[in-house]
């Protein structure tokens, strides 16, 4: 099958025989559906259906249905899916197949279902990814701004930049004012490496920060470009007290705490 470019073809692997193609296409489907492309999410999951299931990988097929439920905004649906999917690989002892699964129950909003399976997996599984996940879906359950921010940092170690941009959006969600702004700023830079992806746990966090005023953008340009509070004030005709005050709803709106720090949250909202 060729997609974008991308031509997927059969390998051998060490037991004889081709490895079917089949995750291959699913995880091609799982992709597209998380960037909005549907029909050729749709088109992977056809193909994929002529190859039969790989034991290995239990359950990690529907992933491609399940984020394809997401894209047509059915997260009830794509929740199902996965959790039917979880339940098949851990009767089958995959492990690593059931923390997979669960871990996007609980980015659909099923966390409190899924924590306690996950915690049970992390105990088990000799894995810091898994222990990573279980943390996750506990900071989501219990909206835990200093958990999820740490999750955030975990995963982005770990090079799971879309989880850790997730992590922190829903930091950004709960925390306060200015912690949870700095968790837009950090949620829009770890986007930038995941290729367009706009699951639910981005799409609200991407919006624009809470938009300066004309005046605020005026003293905040002002004040990035080296002018201390007197200079502003004298330019705009008005009080120092007043550009203070104004800095101070500035710098809590776009999570900021240097005139450095400021430029650069003016330059990415420009």
């Amino acid at each position: 099958m060729t997609e974008n470019g991308r031509t997927l073809r059969t390998l051998p692997i060490s037991g004889g025989g081709p490895a079917t193609p089949r995750l291959a296409l699913c995880g091609l489907a799982a992709a597209a559906a998380q960037v909005n492309d549907t029909v050729s999410a749709r088109k992977a999951i056809d193909e994929a259906a002529q190859y039969p299931h790989v034991g290995l990988f239990v359950g990690e097929d529907d992933l491609a249905t399940a984020w394809l439920h997401v894209a047509d905004g059915k997260l009830a649906a794509a929740r199902e899916v996965l959790e039917a999917a979880a339940a098949s690989a851990r009767a089958s002892g995959v492990l690593s197949s059931e923390a997979a699964l669960l871990t996007d129950v609980a980015r659909l909003g099923g966390a409190r279902q899924a924590v306690k399976r996950l915690t049970e997996l992390a105990d088990v599984c000799d894995s810091a990814f898994t222990r990573a996940r279980a943390g996750f879906a506990g900071a989501l359950a219990a909206n835990d701004p200093p958990a999820l921010e740490g999750a955030s940092a975990s995963f982005e170690k770990m090079g799971a930049d879309l989880l850790a941009a997730e992590a922190s959006a829903a930091w950004k969600r709960v925390g306060e004012s200015r912690k949870s702004t700095a968790g837009v700023n950090r949620t829009a830079q770890l986007a930038v490496r995941c290729e367009g992806a706009r699951t639910p746990g981005l799409t609200t966090a991407l919006e624009p920060a809470a938009a300066l005023s004309a005046r605020e953008r005026e003293i905040a340009v002002l004040t990035s470009s080296g002018a201390s509070a007197q200079p502003v004030a004298e330019t705009l005709s008005i009080s120092r007290r007043t550009v203070e005050n104004h800095l101070y709803s500035i710098y809590g709106k776009l999570g900021v705490s240097t005139r450095a720090e400021l430029k650069k949250a003016l330059e990415a909202t420009s």
